[in-house]
């Protein structure tokens, strides 16, 4: 299960949309979702750590989505987004792993700040695209013919600022890594989940949200295979 990521007490979030009970159409958590079509103002973070995800202005919350099997947050690419604490994206000196599952119809899917702060993995830039960001050290999938889009897909990545990598992993069978100088890196600063950055009000993400989990620190080979099992299976993705 992914709370094992977070067993030690490790900093980070997890966001899971299948969870009816992270989910609540205000800010404030006082109403709950329950049914497709529902506002999502605030969702809750499982990892332990109280970094919830939530959004005051109702026009830009996302909406909670359901076929009865498979259950995420529709977003538009616009101007919808949830504001996530900093602390979910660690500090200068941290080492991080990430993993998420969405399908991409526009757009970045983004968690951090700008280009050389916090921790970035961004499927689907017009649905072809991929990139992890650390401190301005980062990898870039290519910009055509990487998947398609609309397709559903799990990306996981690792940055190690001890010894200097990050890379980057896809369900399309896409791995790329990358070597840059260890040390610590810019600080990343508070940031909103599907918005680019959440300084520029181009290309944010719009598509399909499956769930995201975050840890400030590295995972192991086992760790990461489970969790990207258990993000396919929350996205219909087969790995």
């Amino acid at each position: 299960m992914p709370s094992e990521l977070f067993k030690n007490g490790e900093q980070g979030a997890w966001y899971d949309p299948s969870d009816l009970g992270t989910l609540f159409q205000d800010a404030a958590g006082t109403t709950p979702v329950t049914a497709d079509g529902d506002p999502v103002g605030l969702m809750l973070d499982k990892s332990g750590n109280g970094n919830h995800a939530s959004q005051s202005v109702s026009a830009s919350r996302p909406i909670y989505r359901t076929d009865g099997v498979l259950h995420w947050l529709e977003v538009d690419g616009v101007d919808d987004s949830l504001v996530i604490p900093v602390a979910t994206q660690g500090g200068a000196t941290d080492n991080n792993f990430a993993a998420s599952a969405s399908l991409a119809t526009r757009g970045f899917y983004v968690f951090g700040t700008s280009s050389d702060g916090g921790f970035l993995l961004l499927p689907g830039e017009t649905g072809a695209r991929s990139a992890v960001n650390v401190g301005g050290a980062k990898i870039v999938g290519a910009t055509t013919g990487l998947y398609a889009s609309g397709t559903a897909l799990v990306s996981s990545a690792q940055s190690d600022i001890t010894t200097g990598f990050i890379d980057l992993n896809l369900s399309t069978g896409y791995y790329d890594s990358l070597s840059f100088a260890p040390g610590p890196k810019s600080a990343p600063a508070n940031a909103a989940l599907f918005q680019r950055g959440g300084q520029v009000t181009t290309n944010n993400f719009g598509g399909k949200f499956y769930g995201l989990l975050l840890v400030n620190r590295l995972a192991a080979t086992t760790e990461r295979s489970q969790v990207e099992q258990y993000l396919a299976s929350k996205s219909g993705v087969t790995l």
